[in-house]
């Protein structure tokens, strides 16, 4: 008997006892529900996704323990078409943020830094501060020259650093 045969005879039988290839079905489909239910299911913890006998999750566990205040942290990076409106839109966020007390225990914004507007100039290569330096004296309505804005510059305590190169 070929396969196509075994197969005819099969849909043959199964039509010929219909209601019961029904409740068939109806069983393992319920039975499919109650093992789903109870055997699956979704965490989405990503911490949990990997075993903690992994090397490296050892050192992520270690990691956390070590420095909590970078657990259970949320990251949002705000992006705008000028300055204004990107601070703007920065600050709504975090002024929101901070409201929720239920969900957000606190709320920092590391570019508002007073330091970073102090010093944030250092952290910039030497060539974009050169550039953003001559944009900033073609710009000045100052009689001043350069070298003797640069040498005001270099005579600051932050700027000696990159001054001398």
């Amino acid at each position: 008997m070929s396969p196509t045969d075994l197969l005819a005879n099969l849909v043959a039988w199964s039509y010929r006892r219909a209601i019961p290839m029904l409740l068939l079905g109806a069983l393992l489909v319920a039975l499919s529900g109650v093992t789903a239910l109870h055997h699956l299911g979704i965490n989405t913890n990503t911490n949990l996704m990997f075993p903690e006998s992994l090397p490296w999750r050892h050192n992520a566990i270690a990691a956390a323990r070590d420095f909590p205040q970078f657990s259970e942290l949320l990251v949002a990076v705000v992006d705008g078409r000028t300055p204004e409106a990107t601070e703007a839109t920065a600050g709504a966020l975090a002024t929101a943020i901070a409201r929720d007390r239920d969900d957000f225990r606190t709320v920092r914004r590391p570019d508002s830094s007073a330091y970073l507007s102090r010093e944030g100039l250092l952290f910039l290569d030497a060539p974009t501060l050169q550039a953003l330096l001559d944009q900033l004296i073609d710009a000045s309505p100052s009689s001043e020259s350069w070298p003797q804005i640069r040498a005001r510059v270099a005579c600051s305590p932050p700027c000696r650093c990159w001054a001398r190169a």
